[in-house]
């Protein structure tokens, strides 16, 4: 049996990193079953290069951890962007001096008020200017645990 991060699994079997372009989306059946169809289908959905090795994914333990990490990452990206989104409608109606941004400022209100600190900024280009590209705050397993089991639902 091999134990490992679900990183280097994908890597091992050809599929690109969770958070790329290109990451596969999870048809019913779970990970380990959606990969081995993925990659030996004709349609090769989700594999970019050929597995370095060929591994029986019944051999493979996935790093229960780690998966909980990447789930949450992509699921505060996603929680993120939907919150960028509504504020882009409601600022489009805004005129100038009104505050803009205020669902994204409730998001790192509800988030900071679990303890946690969190902010979101624009990244700077390569001339000094601020770009439209928002970064956050990485959080540690811990904090993502807290943010799991105790963000507001609403």
């Amino acid at each position: 049996m091999l134990a490992y991060g679900v990183k280097f699994t994908k890597i091992i079997v050809g599929i690109p990193a969770s958070h790329s372009a290109s990451a596969m989306k999870l048809p019913n059946g779970g990970l380990w079953r959606s990969l081995k169809k993925m990659c030996h289908s004709k349609d090769n959905f989700g594999c970019v290069n050929e597995p370095l090795i060929n591994i029986p994914l019944t051999n493979v333990i996935p790093d229960e951890l780690h998966l909980l990490l990447q789930i949450t990452d992509k699921l505060l990206q996603n929680v993120i962007d939907e919150v960028l989104k509504r504020d882009a409608v409601e600022d489009f109606s805004k005129t100038r001096g009104q505050t803009k941004g205020i669902n994204l400022s409730k998001l790192v209100k509800a988030i900071n008020s679990l303890g946690i600190l969190f902010s979101i900024w624009n990244t700077k280009n390569a001339d000094g200017s601020e770009s439209q590209v928002k970064e956050f705050t990485s959080l540690l397993g811990s904090q993502k645990k807290k943010l799991l089991m105790d963000f507001p639902q609403n």
